[in-house]
């Protein structure tokens, strides 16, 4: 995957952090896709690793993911997690037969193209996420995704 806008996060020391395992968690309004391109946030697209997101708990135990807002270069808005896996390396699906395309995409893929309109809300499109939770804003590490032509470095 090839990133060319936008920002990550990383943790400066991470002290005491591990990845949360969330079950049953709706993914809407990533626009990262697989060729590095940003568009509009259809199921198709998601959220690269290192993406600062803001989890949304509902009344029955779900929850859903939202890109976090305000994020700048100094600030990392009101995001609470970071995406600490992918669909790739946290393996939520099984692979069917004739779906035989190993490639990995390199993100968390959107399950809905907009979020649930109530926090009692709950959706049939919900999967397992693995998350990073904020628990000290001064130890993220904000880093801007350069050109293309430039890695990221972390």
């Amino acid at each position: 995957m090839l990133l060319t806008t936008g920002f990550l996060a990383d943790f400066r020391t991470g002290y005491l952090q591990i990845a949360v395992v969330e079950h049953q968690c709706e993914v809407t309004g990533g626009t990262d896709d697989g060729d590095g391109t940003v568009s509009a946030a259809a199921v198709t697209n998601g959220y690269a690793q290192g993406r600062l997101v803001k989890l949304v708990r509902h009344d029955d135990g779900s929850c859903h993911l939202v890109a976090a807002g305000s994020v700048t270069a100094t600030s990392i808005g009101d995001a609470t997690h970071i995406v600490a896996q992918t669909d790739d390396s946290l393996d939520t699906t099984t692979i069917k037969g004739e779906q035989l395309n190993f490639a990995p995409t390199g993100l968390l893929k959107n399950t809905a193209t907009s979020a649930p309109s109530s926090s009692a809300a709950a959706s049939a499109t919900v999967k397992r996420v693995a998350l990073w939770k904020i628990t000290n804003s001064d130890d993220v590490k904000i880093i801007p995704v350069k050109h293309a032509t430039t890695s990221v470095v972390r």
